[in-house]
């Protein structure tokens, strides 16, 4: 089965296991049919129901949609957005996923296009007499099966909030029907012209009966009335779709983990952290985050923070407050009559997602940080009353007024902080490398990144992952320079044995115009490598040992050019294998945990990763963790590590080494595949 083929069936297998609880069925006729996982307040004109696939005379594929509830004589107009959206994929070509579909917006309608992350033109649709919608997708059908997701939805008034339902439709090649007249495919008619906003008045055929008894026909003309489009902007719905790619959640998670690790681990001594810098950030930074996802996109699970709030509250009170010198018998009294406003002020509003965003639920916790610590830090001054209130205003119009772009206040306000910051407090810039500052920053802007994956592209999810990789190299140098035992071969055995087979199986899989440039560095690494750490050795003889080194990558660039294929280069075992077996005998079997029986097992390693980066999918990347896992786990019993030297080594060395792996899969099934995050 060719590699496209593969990717065709990984993308099914990933439709297949959508967040979406219905499926898909193959209608044995013309037609797919589906259940579509849409909330019940979605109108039926936004539930769609069945998808049919034919090509014309010259092998242009056309959609037939049928919502359910079908379409008037016109687009709706009641709601202030709405549209309906076609991703396709074809398992005969490897290009990106395509998508189309009709929208409107502010009383603009349109039809939209585009392929993987360039916006095409507008294309031709029609509404038909049965109340489906035609679209000419302007893909030239490839042969093979198709992968049609749908994506539809509305939005009852501006300021609210979208609700919407999708599908998934695989098409096999045997139900891609043909027609020589596709505006007449199945005996209807189109009525309206999606394209232009023409009404399209069909021809009546009548017949009179003249005196010489001579049967004549006389046709209508069509008259056409044209709405003019307003010129109101707005943000648009083309190429958008309510998929998720969790991939980009798992990533976001491993950073949040890798830092919760890395307080615990090497921060727990410092003062600074145990006091005010991390509630400052949670209440000012990532409080406000997650009233904004919940406000915005309302997941299933929406209300559980709410219920949070609770024993926070509560155990806030025991565990902190009643510990201070400020404290009162009576102060139990006041939290309970809080706690009790709080739920009758969302009884009252009768919207419990407002006890998120209420002033009443959040405000007080704002103030009182202000008052019992911020007012007696070193760097306070009276006009941040002014500016706390600021933020809290500013806050509350961006989650229940301002559109999701708004979000940038974050690093806007908080590079200028720190800006501010350092100057106030006469902090050197070599301040920026110290342990707070490689906690602080990352801590802070976490939010921000995670709150880009539901609605811009996938590419989003890889910013997150580079941004980790930073971070995990800021906390090595800043850390963990201290820690002899990642500055010696461990950190070159993650890179040699994790890092670098990802590397090539992205360059292989993936093939980015930027892959070649990939190949250069080995040839610097090689005798740089060979320098720094051969030349001091006791057996480094200056006299041959460069001949060797100059012949093996002479023979490694012959090889690539024999195969006609440069990138071979970076698989060929003739450039990598001697590297494995280089580490093996001159560190791995000197290491008190060697065995005799780890030749076979690095042999295999070696043999299986050439195997999966040149034969298998991607979807073999899950190879990774079912053997880095249980391999970690063997090391540190092995070893005899207690709990905590163990968590002391794990928290860099399991973030470090599934980065790769996680960064793989986001590009697998989030970028090349059908942009599941856009």
């Amino acid at each position: 089965m060719t590699r496209h083929r593969w990717s065709w069936v990984l993308l099914v297998v990933t439709l297949a296991l959508s967040s979406q609880p219905a499926g898909a069925t193959v209608a044995p006729a013309r037609g797919n049919t589906f259940e579509a996982g849409a909330a019940a307040e979605v109108p039926g004109e936004f539930v769609v129901d069945r998808v049919i696939a034919f090509v014309d005379d010259d092998g242009v594929l056309w959609f037939k949609v049928f919502t359910a509830t079908p379409w008037g004589s016109e687009p709706p107009s009641e709601w202030f957005s709405d549209y309906v959206q076609l991703t396709v994929l074809q398992s005969a070509n490897s290009d990106p996923a395509a998508y189309f579909g009709f929208q409107t917006h502010a009383g603009v309608a349109e039809t939209f296009s585009g392929a993987g992350q360039t916006q095409g033109p507008p294309i031709p649709g029609y509404l038909m007499d049965d109340g489906a919608l035609l679209f000419n997708s302007g893909l030239v059908y490839a042969g093979g099966d198709l992968a049609v997701n749908s994506s539809s939805g509305y939005l009852p008034t501006e300021g609210g909030q979208f609700e919407g339902a999708t599908g998934q439709f695989p098409f096999r090649a045997a139900d891609v029907a043909h027609s020589d007249d596709p505006l007449h495919f199945d005996g209807e008619t189109p009525v309206y012209d999606l394209l232009t906003g023409e009404v399209i008045t069909p021809p009546v055929v009548a017949t009179t009966t003249l005196p010489a008894t001579v049967e004549t026909t006389a046709t209508t003309i069509a008259t056409t009335v044209t709405t003019a489009p307003a010129t109101v902007e707005r943000p648009t719905t083309a190429g958008e779709s309510s998929e998720t790619c969790w991939w980009c959640w798992g990533a976001v998670g491993l950073f949040a983990a890798a830092l919760f690790c890395l307080l615990w681990t090497h921060l727990k001594g410092y003062e600074w952290w145990a006091c005010w810098i991390p509630w400052f950030i949670v209440v000012f930074a990532w409080v406000p985050f997650l009233l904004a996802g919940l406000w915005w996109w309302r997941p299933a699970w929406w209300w559980l923070p709410l219920l949070a709030w609770f024993p926070i509250v509560g155990g806030y009170t025991w565990y902190w407050a009643r510990r201070r010198s400020w404290w009162r018998p009576w102060h139990f009294a006041v939290v309970v009559a809080y706690l009790a406003a709080l739920v009758v002020g969302m009884v009252v509003v009768a919207a419990p997602e407002w006890g998120l965003l209420f002033p009443l639920f959040w405000l007080p916790w704002v103030g009182l940080w202000f008052w019992y610590r911020g007012r007696r830090r070193a760097w306070f001054r009276p006009w941040m009353w002014g500016l706390g209130t600021g933020y809290v205003v500013w806050v509350l119009w961006w989650v229940a007024v301002l559109t999701p772009w708004w979000a940038w206040w974050l690093p806007a306000v908080f590079a200028g902080t720190i800006w501010w910051w350092f100057a106030a407090n006469h902090h050197p810039w070599s301040d920026l490398g110290s342990a707070k500052w490689s906690w602080v920053m990352p801590f802070t802007l976490l939010p921000f990144l995670a709150w880009w994956i539901p609605l811009w592209e996938p590419w989003w999810c890889v910013v997150i992952a580079l941004a980790l990789a930073l971070c995990m190299c800021w906390w090595m140098i800043t850390l963990f320079r201290h820690d002899d035992w990642w500055s010696g071969w461990l950190v070159w055995f993650i890179v040699g044995f994790v890092w670098v087979p990802f590397l090539l199986g992205g360059l292989w899989f993936f093939q980015p115009w930027w892959w070649g440039w990939a190949l250069a560095p080995w040839f610097l690494v090689i005798p740089g490598g060979a320098y720094w750490w051969a030349s001091r050795r006791p057996w480094w003889d200056a006299s041959w040992m460069w001949y060797a080194v100059a012949g093996y990558l002479v023979l490694a660039g012959g090889a690539a050019f024999i195969v006609g294929a440069p990138e071979w280069a970076v698989f060929f075992p003739l450039f990598w294998a001697p590297w494995v077996g280089l580490w093996f005998w001159f560190r791995g079997r000197h290491q008190a945990w060697f065995r005799p029986w780890m030749w076979g097992l690095g042999l295999g390693y070696l043999v299986w990763v050439i195997w999966w980066v040149a034969a298998l999918t991607p979807s073999w990347g899950w190879w990774f963790p079912i053997v880095f896992l249980p391999f970690l786990g063997w090391w540190f019993t092995d070893r005899g590590y207690g709990w905590d030297l163990a968590r002391s080594k794990a928290c860099f060395i399991v973030p470090w080494s599934l980065l790769p792996w996680l960064g793989f899969m986001v590009i697998a099934e989030c970028v090349v595949e059908s942009g599941c995050c856009r």
